[in-house]
């Protein structure tokens, strides 16, 4: 595919953009020469008196260059004040945006209630799904702190499926964690007892996925064949074929 750059055409966001305070200043400075430029007119119109026909002739010819300068100032005086609310509509967005990723964090946290934890997931997912990398990021790697509490010895966690399709959209959009994980059953510290080996399933996000132990299940969303920065150990694949 042909780039914008390869075109000769440059996108809009890399040309320089007038900031708030310079279209105040441009407002100010465009006001004061129009008052100036009216006070100069106005003089050479009845510095001697008004002679009639002669003068007005003269406000006639400069009459549109007033009409001009005026325009100018409502210009950027409109821009400023659009500028200003463009700043208060950003920054009302992103407190949104911050209360989502606190209250998100916080339903997260109740792992003991199931409901609590899927609407923290759900919340994380609606930033994660939008356009803010920094939000973005912080939702994935609350996700991930999950992930690697609750399922780094099996991934029978009731919250996998979900968490792992947030994950994807996160994965897809480019908000990787760059984070390594261990999957690992041989450490199984919550139910030492438990001789029955868990399945895996393949959760993006991660820079490096290690499995150890267990066995390795098949999913709809992902080909094997196709799945990078992933190691295997002492696995069982369901075909029961063992990785070395």
């Amino acid at each position: 595919m042909i780039s914008k750059e390869q075109l000769g055409q440059k996108d809009t966001s890399d040309w320089p953009s007038i900031t708030e305070n310079q279209w105040y200043a441009l407002a100010i400075t465009s006001a004061i020469f129009t008052a100036i430029a009216i006070f100069a007119a106005f003089l050479w119109i009845f510095v001697d008196g008004f002679d009639g026909d002669p003068d007005l002739k003269k406000a006639q010819a400069l009459a549109p260059f007033g009409v001009a300068l005026f325009a100018v100032v409502t210009f950027c005086t409109a821009s400023w004040r659009g500028s200003i609310n463009s700043r208060q509509a950003n920054q009302a967005e992103s407190e949104g945006r911050a209360k989502l990723l606190q209250e998100g964090a916080k339903l997260l946290s109740e792992h003991e209630k199931a409901s609590h934890v899927s609407a923290g997931v759900a919340t994380l997912g609606v930033l994660i799904a939008g356009n803010d990398r920094t939000y973005a990021f912080q939702s994935m790697n609350l996700l991930a702190d999950f992930i690697e509490d609750h399922m780094s010895a099996s991934h029978a966690n009731r919250h996998r499926p979900e968490i792992s399709g947030v994950m994807r959209t996160g994965d897809q959009k480019g908000f990787n964690t760059e984070r390594h994980i261990w999957f690992d059953c041989t450490m199984n510290a919550d139910n030492p007892d438990d001789d029955s080996e868990p399945y895996w399933f393949f959760i993006p996000g991660f820079k490096q996925i290690h499995y150890v132990g267990g066995v390795f299940a098949q999913d709809s969303h992902y080909d094997i064949d196709n799945i990078i920065n992933v190691s295997f150990s002492r696995l069982d694949w369901l075909t029961g074929t063992r990785s070395q």
